[in-house]
């Protein structure tokens, strides 16, 4: 069986309400060209936007389960979809940069917490801010899966939790933000690369979206853009930086 998964590039602006409203959207947009699986970016709901000041940082998050994860994983059951996302998390009065992926019957199948610490500064206090330590993996139609997100391809932990997991398929969730260039995509193809590199050194057929989020909003523009990668380093198919849409791609059963 041939099955089919989207990755949007969402396009987010400062309101959690109107995130949420166009991932729905989007979703169902998906769902309607045959996706049966649809992945979203890092922070998904606010984008990265944190100052790394607790009481500004602690508004953006919310509780897993919460209002958002009820809400998708409805559409997700009345569509017959899956749906993964990153937000930021709130557990006991810390803070998580996290990710869910939300299964057909509308439940939670994975609940990840980012094990890199790029994503806030160093000196900021570890009970408020903090990492998981673990990469679970859930059963979906297309085989084993696992999530982590963005800096954390690059770990050398969350390589060695994936060799231990052995996932069929790994989903990365992403909001990097890119420097200023001249020609961004001749930086990005060199950069691109690099990602393409390690995913062959994982060896699991990888998926990447990145988030939009422009630099007239606070916080580090990002520049959007999804891929597939092969288990071997070979970009199968791509959506280019700073395009709307999503991209649709077939997993074959053999990857």
């Amino acid at each position: 069986m041939n099955n089919k998964i989207a990755a949007v590039p969402l396009k987010l602006v400062p309101h959690r309400e109107t995130n949420l409203r166009m991932l729905m959207e989007t979703a169902e947009q998906a769902a309607l060209a045959g996706a049966e699986l649809v992945v979203f970016p890092e922070a998904s709901l606010t984008g990265l936007n944190i100052s790394d000041c607790y009481n500004d940082d602690v508004k953006l998050c919310e509780t897993v389960p919460g209002s958002s994860t009820v809400l998708v994983g409805n559409l997700c059951r009345r569509l017959g979809i899956s749906i993964c996302f990153g937000l930021m998390e709130i557990w006991n009065g810390t803070i998580y940069d996290s990710a869910v992926l939300i299964d057909q019957e509308g439940k939670t199948a994975l609940h990840y917490r980012r094990i890199s610490p790029g994503w806030r500064a160093a000196h900021v206090f570890s009970h408020q801010y903090s990492e998981g330590n673990s990469v679970p993996v859930a059963n979906t139609h297309f085989g084993r899966t696992a999530v982590i997100l963005c800096g954390d391809l690059f770990s050398e932990d969350v390589h060695e939790c994936l060799k231990m997991q052995l996932p069929d398929l790994l989903l990365v969730p992403m909001a990097r933000s890119l420097p200023p260039v001249s020609n961004l995509n001749k930086y990005w193809k060199e950069e691109l690369e690099e990602y393409a590199s390690r995913v062959e050194k994982i060896g699991i057929k990888t998926v990447l979206v990145n988030s939009l989020w422009d630099r007239m909003y606070s916080g580090d523009p990002t520049a959007g853009g999804a891929w597939v990668i092969s288990a071997q380093g070979r970009v199968e198919h791509s959506l280019p930086l700073n395009c709307s849409g999503f991209l649709l791609s077939v997993i074959h059963d053999n990857n």
